[in-house]
């Protein structure tokens, strides 16, 4: 796979990503809401295990009753052995809040989702498929298990899952962006200092959501990033390359459109 593709892949698998992670971690917390009382690192481990088939560790997890809050902190998601750099997906903190005066039968209600993605490292691996698109791949099928397990579960207590989600305010957050170029005889790493931000209020709909940051990536830039790299992909060394991507980023999100 040629330079190009390798910096550029991450830009439209991340609106994926983001958009899974917080459905598929809100089904988690909905999950923890019928099966457990208290929340372990052990219990989110497993789950998110379970729920995306890349190992998982947990540093620390509660659940706050009196805040009808659970909060997660230093989640880190590992690729699987076939990957030539095991690192993945390190989330700081992912916090949901239930909003109990609004939630019904028809209604799944949160007062707060908050995702702070500390850092993603993107590598191509021994196969055509990068990690990134394997995490999406492997959630998207299990998460159907997820759901069925769920309503099982509210089911036991003579609850239902409500059909529709809504979000008070989504707080989402990237750090960092680590791409390893592995198609040479070394593999060059690149770690690109992204530091994006923001609040959504009022969330029915992922799909408005991950249409935004896009728009916003492309505001800042990563558009015109990704032209300039096509065309000199095949012209430039690949470190010199990455140097002007990191040069070209760094100074678009500094000076924002």
């Amino acid at each position: 796979m040629g330079l190009f593709k390798i910096v550029t892949k991450p830009i439209g698998c991340l609106l994926t990503l983001v958009g899974a992670l917080v459905v598929g971690i809100v089904l988690l917390a909905v999950g923890f809401i019928w099966a457990v009382d208290e929340l372990s690192p052990e219990i989110a481990e497993r789950a998110i295990t379970e729920a995306t088939g890349f190992p998982t560790t947990v540093e620390d997890g509660s659940v706050s009753f009196k805040n009808q809050t659970l909060t997660l902190t230093n989640i880190e998601i590992d690729s699987p052995n076939d990957f030539p750099d095991r690192e993945f997906l390190h989330i700081a903190e992912f916090t949901v809040g239930l909003d109990r005066q609004n939630w019904n039968a028809e209604k799944m209600a949160l007062s707060e989702v908050t995702l702070i993605i500390d850092e993603l490292s993107f590598v191509q691996g021994n196969t055509a498929v990068s990690n990134l698109e394997a995490f999406i791949e492997s959630a998207e099928e299990n998460w159907a298990k997820a759901i069925l397990q769920i309503q099982e579960q509210a089911a036991e207590k003579d609850q239902t899952v409500p059909g529709k989600l809504v979000i008070a305010e989504l707080n989402l957050e990237l750090r960092r962006v680590k791409l390893a170029n592995v198609s040479g005889p070394e593999t060059i790493y690149r770690v690109l200092d992204v530091n994006y931000a923001k609040t959504f209020q009022n969330v029915e709909e992922i799909r408005p959501i991950i249409e935004s940051i896009a728009a916003d990536l492309q505001a800042n830039g990563l558009e015109n990033i990704a032209q300039t790299l096509q065309q000199k992909d095949q012209e430039m060394d690949e470190q010199t390359v990455i140097k002007m991507l990191e040069e070209q980023m760094r100074n678009n999100l500094a000076n924002p459109q």
